[in-house]
């Protein structure tokens, strides 16, 4: 953000602001109204320790599982992990007692616009929790994660 390139700047870092690329072709409010009464959360990317999608299945799940009042909708495939071992993981997850009922697992979407719906169904996105910043000058990167604060 510019608000980070100055505080960077500030603190002595030659820091350059980079927009956020955004693909409005394909992905874009659809106006259909979705009239779930419920709030629903979405995680979206692949399945893997360094986006620590773990953490966040296990945390959401400790707070929301099987609570009525909210939706959990993962889209969490790895093209790069056999099926089998994906379904390992989440049920590491969930210790073998199953997924509560309020998350739902999509397979990977193909198209674009089977994506953009999924997309516009979701009230809150949790993608990204872990934020990596890399200093120009020094190649120094700077880790902030929001399971281990700092790394």
């Amino acid at each position: 953000s510019r608000y980070s390139e100055e505080i960077f700047n500030f603190h002595g870092i030659n820091a350059k602001w980079c927009p956020n690329f955004f693909d409005s072709v394909h992905f874009h409010k659809t106006n259909r109204e979705y009239k779930e009464p419920h709030i629903t959360f979405g995680l979206f990317g692949k399945f893997e320790k360094r986006k620590h999608t773990h953490n966040i299945l296990v945390s959401w799940a400790n707070k929301y599982a099987n609570n009525k009042d909210v939706r959990l909708v993962c889209q969490i495939y790895n093209l790069f992990l056999p099926a089998e071992q994906q379904q390992q993981y989440i049920n590491q997850v969930f210790g073998g007692k199953g997924v509560p009922w309020n998350i739902t697992f999509l397979p990977f979407q193909e198209k674009n616009e089977d994506f953009n719906q999924v997309l516009n169904n979701v009230d809150i996105q949790m993608n990204n929790l872990k934020v990596e910043i890399v200093i120009v000058d020094t190649q120094e990167k700077v880790t902030f994660d929001f399971f281990n604060k700092t790394s």
